[in-house]
């Protein structure tokens, strides 16, 4: 009997450890629960709150460029009654005794610009935000004024006064009977030369400005007396 109950409770303490060591095996060890994933290191948050976004965090934008009304084929009124910078394109007579196909070429390069201003811009800048294209010439630059919006080709023939043609290469000064001159007004003033180059001649506001074409020694200057 002694021996029975000592296998008994020998079962019973084996049974008891048995029971002790699957219950320890059991207990949760420290893991990435969503806590603490969370706790561990800031994610969608950390990267909201970093930094503000490109838009909220932008500098203010430059000023919004000035409305420009009219363009090519315009009437020259669009300029005169501008109240900011107005710009005229003339090809003057170098469109007489042309073909259709030529002269319509000459004339789209003509047109009238209003750019909505109320600050001083530079011709360069008044002719960019207009769309007008000028080149100069290879030995004196932009100081010179050779082609406006493509005009003349230089495949052009262009008459030189003497019953004969050329060409304008724009390698170095245009003609003397051919030429682009640049014309400034202020308001209520009579046209005269502008004083610089067109990279730095400035406009003010309620000036006008006109690339005019002479050739032959017409037309001498603007059409109008007076801008504005």
């Amino acid at each position: 009997m002694r021996r029975l109950l000592t296998l008994t409770a020998a079962v019973a303490v084996t049974a008891v450890l048995a029971s002790c060591s699957s219950g320890g095996s059991q207990e949760p060890a420290p893991s990435t629960s969503s806590s603490a994933s969370e706790s561990a290191s800031p994610s969608e948050s950390a990267s909201e709150s970093a930094s503000p976004s490109a838009t909220d965090s932008a500098s203010p934008s430059a000023s919004a460029a000035p409305g420009v009304t009219g363009g090519r084929d315009a009437d020259d009124d669009v300029a005169e009654e501008c109240t900011g910078v107005g710009i005229t394109v003339d090809v003057g007579n170098l469109d007489d005794d042309r073909d259709d196909a030529i002269e319509d070429v000459l004339e789209s390069a003509e047109g009238a610009w209003c750019i909505a201003t109320d600050t001083t811009l530079t011709a360069r800048e008044a002719l960019d935000l207009a769309g007008i294209t000028t080149e100069g010439t290879t030995e004196y630059g932009d100081a010179v004024i050779c082609r406006v919006n493509g005009v003349p080709a230089a495949d052009l023939p262009i008459p030189d006064g003497n019953g004969g043609t050329a060409t304008e290469s724009c390698a170095a000064m245009p003609a003397a009977n051919a030429y682009w001159s640049m014309w400034i007004a202020t308001t209520g003033g009579q046209w005269g030369y502008a004083e610089e180059g067109v990279d730095t001649q400035p406009l003010n506001v309620g000036d006008k400005m006109e690339l005019l074409f002479t050739l032959n020694g017409e037309p001498v200057n603007p059409d109008t007396d007076t801008a504005g």
